[in-house]
């Protein structure tokens, strides 16, 4: 009877032990060893590794919150049972998902792209192997101080992810005006287009930024005292695209030699 009873209790230290242990797992699973730049590689028909060098997708982190990159924008990333999911909906792209191979440990990015897929055939959920690489350089953007009034804006941005297109403030008497470009490649040659004319903007209160009208619907560029950067905030989705202020304006348009981000159709 002794015996028996030292045996139950000997069980019972196990499952609670293994318990334990299954829960610590499933802590670790979104531990920061997860954070970083992915480089993306696939398999040909002939199984054959090809790795993209030029295009890379980040896991990054904010707040307890995970996010990730497209076309500039930073993207929410919520957990699931197979690793982190496209967390901005309604989205053509949503499913997209990084998925684990173990706990701390993406192994695949699974992109799904519905727009793409009305224009263009494509392999929906395709799989890309992920492999972990430095962080690529010049992504700093943060400045040491706001700017002191709505003059201070004025100026070039350029998406810190994305510097295929560009938006200036510029002032002509009391009115300040917007301008977009976009790197365009010309007879084998990249320029700056403009698109469109000049438009006008609001600027906010209390040296905040501006109110920018882009094509009917209400964008703002803002200074971000919290994180200390300029960036673009879509008005109806909320979503944030951090951007750099260029000192200037006069340098030889270049083509980004890499891509940042989950390569998307628009």
């Amino acid at each position: 009877m002794k015996l028996r009873y030292i045996i139950i209790i000997f069980l019972a230290s196990l499952l609670f032990s293994g318990c334990q242990l299954f829960k610590k797992k499933t802590v670790a699973m979104y531990d920061d060893r997860i954070i970083g730049w992915y480089k993306l590689s696939t398999k040909t028909i002939d199984d054959a590794v090809v790795e993209d060098d030029d295009t890379l997708v980040p896991i990054l982190k904010r707040n307890k919150q995970f996010y990730t990159i497209c076309r500039g924008f930073e993207m929410p990333l919520n957990t699931c049972s197979a690793g982190l999911e496209w967390g901005f909906t309604p989205s053509s792209m949503e499913g997209t998902m990084f998925v684990f191979c173990g706990p701390g440990w993406p192994c695949h990015l699974k992109i799904y792209d519905r727009q793409k897929a009305v224009f263009d055939w494509y392999e929906p959920g395709k799989k890309y192997k992920l492999i972990k690489v430095a962080e690529p350089e010049g992504l700093s953007y943060t400045v040491e101080s706001a700017p002191e009034n709505s003059d201070g804006f004025i100026g070039i941005y350029q998406p810190v992810y994305f510097p295929w297109m560009r938006v200036e403030i510029s002032k002509e008497a009391d009115k300040y005006n917007y301008k977009y470009s976009e790197l365009r490649i010309v007879q084998e040659e990249a320029k700056w287009i403009a698109m469109g004319m000049a438009e006008s903007v609001l600027p906010l209160d209390e040296a905040q930024g501006f109110l920018v009208i882009y094509q009917k619907a209400k964008n703002y560029l803002l200074f971000s005292k919290e994180l200390s950067r300029f960036e673009v905030i879509i008005g109806s989705t909320g979503l944030r695209m951090p951007m750099v202020k260029l000192t200037s304006s006069e340098e030889t348009p270049q083509v980004p030699k890499v891509n940042l981000g989950i390569p998307s159709w628009n």
